[in-house]
């Protein structure tokens, strides 16, 4: 059939062609081609044609079977409701070459799994507990990797003070902690902040300036006004220095409207050529 229909189109291309008065004169041409316009017989026939080669080409293709798994691995700890879990926030990273993954758990830990080892293998960071305090984890990771040099993970926690029997909360407040994690997870550095950081964290290039949002309580906070929140936002800026103590570079806040701030994001941009 194909091939039928590829012989009559050569056949009436060949017949307009031979009708064609003195090719070499352009006002001849423009007026042939206004005189004897494509067929439609000869445009559907090229339509059919190039639409039964894609049929056939899928006609030929391999279906994918059903999906595989590859692997499995279960997080120690994990399977009941009081284990370790997974929430809406966390996120599991993989590294670029493909050899480690990444992921935070609701408890607040980092756990890395080793996909080159067969069969894969874990370690956990655990960061410690601030007292009267209960670490929750509910945000993602951020991986910085170098391609001669060290790859590390930074994400945040949040301690949420606990509530005693009578209703008091003691003396702990809710605050936040940014933690740098190494490969072997082993804590690299820790900074503790106010309020509660919200959405992932950001890493310039070179791994050295940090980026993130978070909301502080509002001391102008006003029950009865409805456009009053309890919290506002601030962003600021991290520096890891080269003895991997920290920095706060920048610490900004929309004065203007007293409102918390969602996740950060980062654009690059050239100054002055460079």
């Amino acid at each position: 059939c194909v091939l039928a229909i590829k012989k009559k189109v050569q056949e009436v291309l060949k017949s307009k062609s031979q009708e064609t008065p003195n090719n070499n004169n352009p006002i001849a041409r423009i007026r042939m081609m206004q005189q004897h316009p494509t067929p439609r017989f000869v445009s559907c026939c090229c339509r059919c044609y190039c639409w039964i080669i894609l049929l056939a080409s899928c006609v030929g293709a391999e279906y994918l079977n059903q999906a595989q798994r590859e692997w499995m691995f279960s997080i120690p700890g994990g399977g009941s409701i009081a284990g370790v879990g997974f929430r809406k926030g966390n996120a599991i990273v993989v590294s670029k070459n493909g050899k480690s993954l990444y992921a935070t758990s609701d408890d607040g830990n980092l756990h890395i799994i080793n996909l080159a080892a067969d069969p894969p293998t874990i370690i956990t960071f655990e960061p410690d507990v601030v007292a009267g305090t209960t670490i929750d984890g509910r945000l993602g990771v951020t991986l910085h990797e170098e391609e001669e040099g060290d790859t590390y993970a930074i994400y945040a926690i949040l301690d949420v003070p606990n509530t005693s029997t009578d209703g008091g909360g003691g003396d702990a407040i809710l605050g936040s902690r940014v933690i740098a994690v190494n490969s072997d997870a082993s804590l690299r550095w820790e900074r503790s902040l106010s309020g509660y950081i919200t959405g992932n964290l950001v890493i310039n290039n070179s791994g050295k300036f940090v980026y993130l949002a978070h909301n502080v309580i509002n001391e102008e906070y006003d029950e009865t006004d409805a456009a009053s929140s309890p919290y506002r936002g601030k962003v600021k800026v991290l520096l890891e220095n080269n003895d991997r103590t920290i920095t706060v570079t920048a610490s900004l806040s929309d004065t203007t409207r007293r409102a918390p701030l969602g996740p950060v994001s980062m654009r690059s941009m050239l100054v002055n050529g460079a």
